[in-house]
């Protein structure tokens, strides 16, 4: 039988990373079958926070991570948003992933500008806008 779940962050990462080898064995073997798995906005911005913050990752590994998790069937994810912001991502380091994914939003629910008072996210991306 087919199984529904959501996954967090640590199911991501642990499976990513190869890092405690029974978590990630038991991720690769919930994939290996028939099955859908929810992956949260929220859990892959924590998934980018912990590689870049605490694995002290590069964006461009970070952004094949993502494209890997989105390649998968079994995996229900918000692909526009993903395939939309990792080119931003990776153009521009001094933009964090959540700042990438606030602007996308604003422009994929055609919001736009975002507004924010972050001089370098206004100056940065065409999608933000500073608030004077």
């Amino acid at each position: 039988m087919a199984r529904t779940a959501s996954l967090d962050a640590c199911c991501i990462l642990r499976w990513l990373l190869q890092d405690i080898p029974e978590q990630a064995q038991a991720v690769h073997e919930l994939l290996s079958n028939p099955g859908s798995y929810y992956v949260a906005d929220t859990t892959l911005m924590e998934v980018v926070y912990v590689l870049e913050r605490i694995y002290k990752q590069e964006r461009y590994f970070i952004a094949s991570c993502l494209n890997l998790i989105c390649s998968l069937n079994q995996i229900n994810c918000n692909r526009l948003l993903i395939s939309t912001v990792l080119p931003i991502y990776t153009a521009n380091p001094a933009v964090s992933f959540a700042d990438c994914c606030a602007a996308i939003y604003a422009e994929i629910n055609k919001a736009q500008p975002l507004l924010t008072f972050d001089k370098k996210l206004a100056s940065k991306l065409p999608q933000a806008e500073l608030l004077q």
